[in-house]
């Protein structure tokens, strides 16, 4: 216990007291409430008045020796442990909290504490607010050490909020050199940076590094708070100012009592920068009703507030520990798995709400004392629920709108978090959601689970997923409809500031359908609901109205995708500068899950789905590209539907055709033939949607043909492609790939001669069709009777079938069977 003596210039010093011995029971409880509430606060004034210069002590050089010197580990009066240095030293340091340090010391301190820091802690009834750092700090300090982590997130902070090139350079080459160490006082790290810039730093600077650097900073569940002194203003807050830190070692009255009588504070001029209790008394208690009326609105709906453990430790008359208000969280050490979550937090609101420490216990063992892990408690409550909107012209963009984190006994005990992703525009197209009541913003809801992981340990998991269902409706494009039936957000790289890397990408992966409008005569697109003639969804045989599209049937309808991907990349030091791309070259399509239109091309034509070809949207990622389907290796071909130019950005659906081999003459080699349905949202006349079909051939010459090696001089080729369709009364839509001039080549002669086609067709009994078919025809030149060439043909065509017209001239005509051009393996028809 440290002494001073009463020395005072009044000749007769008056300290105020009253002995109550004797009194009944009754009166003796109100005696004691008397001394509590007004004598003895008048009496530590007084004696402070009468005492307080015998307490100020040479800070610099006395600190140093009391941090150098032999420390034992005490216990002050109201229960703090101490580090004790000797009779008229300062304190080496005071242990608020214990989070398991491995000399089992606290490991949460102030450093070097004297003059009024030190005598308001004397008292054996300690009330204190603290949220002055000038006042706090001019009688004590914290411990700082910068870290390569640390360092290289201050150099990657914006400009305007950082330090300068030169300053970071010098400050990085010294502690880098010297490994890194603590400095155990405000004094000793401000005067390293002083010699490290030759005195060139400026005192904004100096706060950057302390706020980095201070060490009274717990971590509770990988959440870290920054408790130091230089860390409590915050003047750009929306919301208190100030953190603030209360100190109670007083049994009998309740905190929430406590603040109202600032006449029961221990160093009020520290609660506030100017001085006045009356100012720390106004935000604290504006903070407990708040607290108060979330509990009394949660009880009105019977359930639970994330404010009950807080409400119920301002009420407890005997809890004693430290609670620290309006705590500053930095966005750039959250945990890796919610690093994405930064982008969307507007850090002006983002602090914790307050961070308890219970009182912690001690034992004894020969006079060494031992404390135990300080029981700890919290809770970070952001809010921001107003939808996010944007003009169109902001392709995505990312929002919190809600992160409530519970913290007890030391770990992470309750998590809510719901956040918004806007899709203004996909696929190239301005987009509309539906249904929705948020704008174009997707609503993701966060859990967290904790499942037990090898050796005992357990392992965190945070979740985001969407919450429900919805489609972007897209205009101007042969793509009408995005439904979105998933969405999850991933960290895809999480941020290590201590290898440099603060750059954090996020994915959100989405999975759903794509559906196509149908046009009118020649399907490419195939997936999506059908539309009849009159306007209505065919489905199963069943007509429904074309305004039923969000049916259950109709809601199956489209192309099976996943892996769509939108990333987020940004800065941890600067979450503001956000950068959004669309990954969509890892877009899965599943055809195999998805059902095709009747009368599409995929239905009637034997054809595998090979992938979405596209290009970057500028609207929206900022990438701009030249790019065609003609430099893909693509060229357009003739079939029945209305092509028009593309535009950029555009994208296509990508088949592949397998027309079989060329048999032992070309080593049994297979010829695949790709084709391309493209679209782009703009383009075509008047702004219309651009459409293209086209095909990239096997051996292509100068986008006019195809050579195909056989074998020496001899080849085998064909001039072009071209698609047609005929109804089939029975079976319906029928497509038909001609394969125009066809013919073996030697030498610049063609065989056979003249005009030789043969047309590929799938299976018209089959609406699942697996099977290639071919018919071949040549003109010798020769002319024939039409009956005779009709009568060939009709048998050819088969009932219900369309005969194809009978030409001119007398035509050879030939099925062939077991011929080699075929995909199967099996007969041809």
């Amino acid at each position: 216990m440290a002494a001073t003596d009463l020395v005072t210039d009044d000749p007769a010093p008056a300290f105020p007291m009253v002995g109550y011995a004797g009194l009944a029971a009754e009166d003796a409880v109100f005696a004691r409430d008397i001394e509590a509430r007004g004598i003895a606060p008048e009496r530590r004034r007084r004696i402070g008045l009468a005492t307080g210069t015998q307490w100020n002590v040479a800070r610099a050089a006395d600190a140093a020796t009391a941090l150098a010197g032999t420390v034992t580990p005490a216990v002050s009066p109201p229960g703090i442990a101490i580090g004790y240095a000797g009779d008229n030293q300062p304190w080496a340091w005071l242990g608020i909290g214990n989070m398991g340090s491995s000399d089992g010391l606290p490991d949460l301190r102030f450093t070097a504490i004297d003059g009024a820091f030190r005598q308001a802690l004397l008292s054996n009834r300690l009330f204190m607010v603290l949220g002055s750092a000038a006042t706090v700090m001019a009688s004590g300090s914290v411990a700082y050490q910068l870290t390569q982590a640390s360092m290289n997130l201050i150099k990657a902070l914006p400009p305007g909020k950082g330090v300068s090139d030169t300053v970071w350079n010098q400050v990085s080459a010294t502690v880098s050199r010297a490994g890194y160490p603590v400095y155990d006082t405000e004094t000793a790290f401000d005067q390293m940076l002083t010699q490290a810039t030759s005195g060139t730093i400026t005192a904004e600077e100096t706060l950057v590094f302390q706020r980095f650097a201070g060490l009274l900073t717990p971590v509770i569940g990988d959440w870290l708070f920054r408790m130091s002194p230089r860390n409590w203003a915050a003047p750009d807050r929306q919301g208190p100012k100030n953190a603030r830190m209360i100190f109670k070692f007083v049994s009998g009255r309740t905190l929430a009592d406590l603040v109202s009588d600032t006449a029961a504070w221990n160093w009020p001029e520290a609660s506030s920068d100017d001085g006045k209790a009356e100012t720390a008394r106004s935000d604290i208690q504006a903070i407990i009703r708040t607290a108060r009326e979330s509990v009394a609105t949660a009880r009105l709906k019977n359930t639970a507030s994330p404010y009950d453990r807080f409400v119920e430790v301002i009420d407890d008359p005997d809890w004693a520990g430290v609670l620290a208000l309006s705590v500053e969280v930095p966005l750039d050490t959250l945990p890796e798995p919610l690093q994405p979550l930064a982008a969307g937090i507007d850090p002006a609101g983002f602090y914790a709400h307050h961070l308890g420490l219970t009182a912690t216990s001690f034992t004894s063992d020969n006079g060494t004392l031992s404390f135990d892990t300080t029981s700890t408690f919290g809770l970070i409550d952001y809010q921001n629920p107003i939808d996010q909107y944007f003009s169109s012209d902001i392709a995505f963009a990312f929002k919190v709108q809600q992160l409530t984190v519970g913290f007890e006994n030391g770990r992470l005990a309750s998590f809510t978090s719901s956040a918004q992703l806007m899709g203004n525009r996909v696929f190239g197209a301005q987009t509309r959601l539906f249904p929705t009541g948020h704008g174009n913003n997707l609503i993701l809801d966060g859990v967290y689970q904790s499942e037990a992981a090898d050796g005992g340990d357990r392992r965190d998991t945070y979740v985001f997923a969407m919450r429900e269902a919805g489609a972007f409706q897209l205009q101007l494009g042969q793509l009408s409809e995005m439904a979105v039936d998933q969405t999850r957000m991933v960290t895809a790289r999480a941020a290590d500031p201590e290898t440099g890397n603060t750059t954090v990408t996020a994915a959100f992966q989405m999975a759903g359908r794509l559906r196509f409008a149908e046009p009118e005569k020649f399907d490419p697109f195939c997936w999506g609901p059908p539309l009849t003639a009159a306007g209505t969804i065919v489905d199963g045989g069943i007509d429904l109205p074309a305004e039923a599209d969000t049916t259950d049937a109709a809601s199956a309808a489209g192309l099976a995708y996943s892996n769509y991907a939108i990333t987020m990349s940004f800065s941890l030091s600067d979450p503001t500068a956000v950068t959004f791309t669309v990954q969509d070259a890892d877009l899965t399509l599943n055809a195999a899950n998805s059902r095709a239109r009747p009368n599409s091309l995929f239905a009637r034509f034997p054809l595998r789905l090979a992938g979405l070809m596209g290009t970057p949207d500028p609207a929206a990622t900022g990438q701009a590209s030249t790019r065609t389907p003609e430099a893909a290796g693509f060229v357009s071909i003739s079939a029945p539907l209305q092509q028009g130019k593309l535009t950029q950005p555009w994208y296509g659906l990508v088949y592949e055709v397998d027309l079989g081999t060329l048999g032992a003459l070309a080593g049994s080699v297979g010829i695949t033939v790709r084709l391309l349905a493209a679209w782009s949202a703009g383009g075509g006349d008047k702004g219309n949607p651009g459409i293209y079909f086209g095909v990239a051939l096997p051996g292509i010459e100068n986008m006019l043909g195809v050579s195909l090696p056989l074998q020496g001089i001899l080849d085998i080729g064909f001039r072009t492609i071209q698609f047609t369709t005929y109804e089939d009364e029975q079976h319906g839509r029928q497509y038909l790939m001609r394969l125009r001039d066809f013919g073996l080549h030697v030498l610049g002669l063609s065989f056979p001669p003249g005009k030789n086609d043969i047309t590929v067709f799938g299976n018209p009994d089959q609406t699942s069709n697996t099977k290639l078919g071919w018919y071949a025809a040549y003109d010798d030149g020769k002319e024939v009777p039409a009956n005779k060439s009709a009568a060939t043909e009709g048998r050819l065509a088969g009932p219900g079938r369309k005969a194809p017209p009978a030409h001119r001239t007398g035509a050879t005509i030939r099925a062939a069977r077991g011929a080699r051009l075929r995909a199967d393996g099996g007969e041809s028809a």
